[in-house]
């Protein structure tokens, strides 16, 4: 991501970016992270003109090959 140009923020409970520091089991952690994450995202991307609902260079497909 850096490198097309992305600003990439580490957040984890210790060494990173930005610390929690919550010492919450790492099992359901990502469970609770996961709403504000998207919730900052979204807001980020409306702030920037973005429409979230229809994200650019993205398809409504995916192919995988096996």
């Amino acid at each position: 991501m850096e490198a097309l140009g992305a600003t990439v923020t580490a957040l984890d409970e210790s060494e990173a970016e930005v610390v929690f520091e919550s010492r919450i089991l790492e099992s359901i952690r990502g469970v609770l992270y996961l709403p504000v994450l998207q919730l900052m995202a979204f807001y980020r991307s409306v702030a920037k003109g973005l429409n979230p609902d229809r994200p650019a260079n993205l398809t409504a497909v995916v192919k995988l090959e096996l």
